[in-house]
Formats: C-alpha cells, sequence, structure tokens
C-alpha cells in the first residue's frame, strides 16, 4: 500500500497539471478570441463608414448625372434653336439672294429707258441702296450669330465641368470599391 500511496499522488498531479494546462489553454483562447472579435468589430465598423461613404458618393453622382441630363437638354434644345436660327437666316439669306436677282433683271428692263436719262447715275444708285441692304441683314445675322454663341457657351463650360466632376467621383467611387474590397480580406 505504500506504493499506491505516490501512485495516486502522481494521478492527483497529473490530474492538477492537465487541468492547469486546461485553463491556461483557455484563458489563453478567449484572450486571442477577445481580440479577433474585437478586431472583427473594428472591420465591420469600418466596413459602415466605408458603405455609408460609398452610398453618400453614389448619390453624389447620380445627382451629377441627372445635372448632366439637364444640361444635355438645355443644349440639345439651344443646338436645336441655332439650327432654326440658322436656318432662318439662310432663308433670308436666299430671300436677299433672289431680291438681289430681281433687283438686278429689274434694273436691266429699266436701263434701256435709262440709257437716255443717264443711266450710269440710275446703276450706281441702285447698287449702293442694294448693298445697304446686305449689309444690314449681314449685321442682323452676325448679331443673332453672337448672341446664339453666347448663349451656348456657359453651357458647353457647365458640362466640361460636369464630365470632370463625373470621372473625379467615379474614381473615389472606384478606390472606396477597392478599399471595401481589401477590408474583406482576412487580416
Amino acid at each position: 500500500m505504500d506504493f499506491l500511496f505516490p501512485l495516486s499522488m502522481l494521478g492527483v498531479g497529473l490530474v492538477i497539471g492537465a487541468l492547469s494546462l486546461w485553463f491556461i489553454t483557455r484563458a489563453k483562447s478567449t484572450s486571442e478570441f477577445a481580440t479577433l472579435v474585437e478586431r472583427l468589430a473594428g472591420k465591420d465598423e469600418q466596413v459602415r463608414r466605408l458603405r455609408e461613404d460609398l452610398d453618400r458618393e453614389t448619390a453624389h453622382v447620380k445627382e451629377l448625372q441627372n445635372e448632366n441630363s439637364r444640361t444635355v437638354a438645355q443644349l440639345s434644345a439651344l443646338e436645336t434653336k441655332l439650327e432654326d436660327e440658322r436656318r432662318s437666316s439662310q432663308e433670308k439669306l436666299e430671300l436677299l439672294t433672289k431680291a438681289e436677282e430681281k433687283l438686278a433683271d429689274a434694273f436691266k428692263a429699266l436701263s434701256a429707258d435709262a440709257l437716255r436719262n443717264n443711266n450710269q447715275s440710275f446703276i450706281d444708285l441702285a447698287r449702293q441702296n442694294l448693298e445697304k441692304f446686305q449689309e444690314t441683314a449681314k449685321g442682323d445675322l452676325e448679331r443673332r450669330q453672337l448672341a446664339i454663341d453666347e448663349l451656348v457657351k456657359p453651357l458647353k463650360d457647365s458640362l466640361e465641368k460636369v464630365d470632370g466632376k463625373i470621372v473625379e467621383h467615379r474614381h473615389i467611387v472606384d478606390q472606396l470599391a477597392l478599399f471595401q474590397q481589401l477590408g474583406a480580406l482576412p487580416a
């Protein structure tokens, strides 16, 4: 029986050692688990913030796209108006050309009668009147063209700025998506 006591003590020692090892391992695992949970919570918060940023940027990009659509519609309307003005100006120019042709024909017919009464002075006077009429019409056409150009220029500049902003925001969205993907990778 004397030899059983040391064996039982050895058994108790082994049990105590095993329990100690188990508690130490358990404490270490709990500590590592707590650290991992804390890191995971931090990553979740980072992902939440990135998603909020992405949502804000997406909404901003949509606003810019809507603004761009409105600006494109305005530009289209102005281009249509410009085309109508050009067509109207072209019609006026054709009318002037026809009027010039008609006046020339009329002057040719009158020139036979005017030859007796100083035909050269009459033709010079008619040409002067026609040139004044043409100059007036050309000046009106140039003023309208300048007015239309002034209307279209700010829209063109605005479209260029909006396009630049859209490219910039797409770049930011791409970076946010990349950060989100990087955040999803295991640490």
